[in-house]
C-alpha cells in the first residue's frame, strides 16, 4: 500500500511483515528463555551443561548437544555413564534434566521454524529474493523435521542405551547447516521490517505459476546452436567501399 505524504511516496508495511515481526519477537523471547548457557544466572532449559566443579568426572563437552554428535554408540554410552555416575555419587539430576531439555527443545524448534517460515513468506514479495525465499521454505521444513527426529532419537536413547542410532550425528549436522543457511534470509526480513520494502517496481505483482519459472530457467540454460558455418566464398569476398 502506498500513501502519499508531502509529495513523496511512503510505503506501509504489508501484513507479511507484521506477521514475521510478531513471530520473530516470540522466537527471540523463547530463545532467551531456553538457550542461555550455564554461565548465565539462569541455566538454559534446552540443554544440559556439565558442572565440573560439582562432578570432576565430567568432560567439558558432556552436554546434550554433543551427545547427539557422538560418532559411535560407545562414545554416547560413555557420556551417559558419566552422567549416571554423577547422579549416583553427587545426587544430581543430569539424566532427568536431559529428558526435560528434549521436551523444551520441541518448543524452541517450533518457534524458530515458524519465524523462518514467516521470513520466507515476506521475502517472496521481493523479486531479487524470491528464489532464495523458496529455498528458505524448504530449509525451514528440513530444520524442523531433522530437529524433531533428533529429539525423538535422543529421548529413546536416554530411556534405553541400546537404541542409539547412527543417524543422530547426521541429523544434528543437517539441522545446524539448515539453520545457518537461513540466517541471511531472516536478516533480509528484519531489514524490510526496519527500513521498508523495495520500490513497487521490485516487488512481485502477483503469484506466478511454477511452470513459468522452470520454463524461464530452461531457456536460460539451453545451449545456443552456435555460429552458422561461413562458406569459402564469403570469407574470400573483399569488402566493398564506396568511393566518392
Amino acid at each position: 500500500m502506498v500513501e502519499p505524504q508531502g509529495g513523496k511516496e511512503k510505503r506501509s508495511l504489508p501484513g507479511e511483515a507484521w506477521f514475521f515481526y510478531l513471530l520473530f519477537l516470540i522466537a527471540a523471547a523463547v530463545a532467551l528463555w531456553l538457550v542461555p548457557s550455564w554461565k548465565w544466572p539462569v541455566p538454559g532449559k534446552a540443554n544440559v551443561h556439565p558442572d565440573r566443579h560439582e562432578c570432576p568426572m565430567l568432560r567439558e563437552d558432556d552436554d546434550l548437544v554433543h551427545l547427539a554428535l557422538r560418532s559411535s554408540k560407545s562414545e554416547a554410552t560413555a557420556q551417559f555413564n558419566r552422567w549416571q555416575s554423577c547422579d549416583d555419587e553427587k545426587g544430581t539430576t543430569l539424566i532427568d534434566r536431559a529428558k526435560e531439555a528434549v521436551t523444551y527443545d520441541y518448543v524452541l524448534v517450533g518457534a524458530l521454524g515458524l519465524a523462518v517460515f514467516a521470513a520466507s513468506l515476506l521475502m517472496r514479495r521481493q523479486k531479487r529474493w524470491r528464489l532464495a525465499a523458496d529455498f528458505g521454505l524448504v530449509l525451514a521444513l528440513v530444520y524442523a523435521s531433522t530437529d524433531f527426529a533428533e529429539n525423538s532419537l535422543l529421548r529413546k536413547f536416554l530411556e534405553d542405551q541400546e537404541t542409539w542410532s547412527r543417524s543422530l550425528p547426521l541429523l544434528a549436522a543437517v539441522k545446524f547447516g539448515a539453520f545457518i543457511a537461513v540466517l541471511p534470509l531472516v536478516g533480509g526480513a528484519l531489514f524490510v521490517v526496519l527500513f521498508g520494502e523495495a520500490p513497487s517496481s521490485d516487488l512481485v505483482s502477483g503469484p506466478r505459476p511454477p511452470g513459468r519459472f522452470w520454463s524461464r530457467w530452461k531457456r536460460r540454460f539451453k545451449r545456443s546452436p552456435g555460429p552458422e558455418p561461413v562458406g569459402i566464398e564469403d570469407r574470400a569476398r573483399p569488402s566493398r567501399r564506396n568511393v566518392s
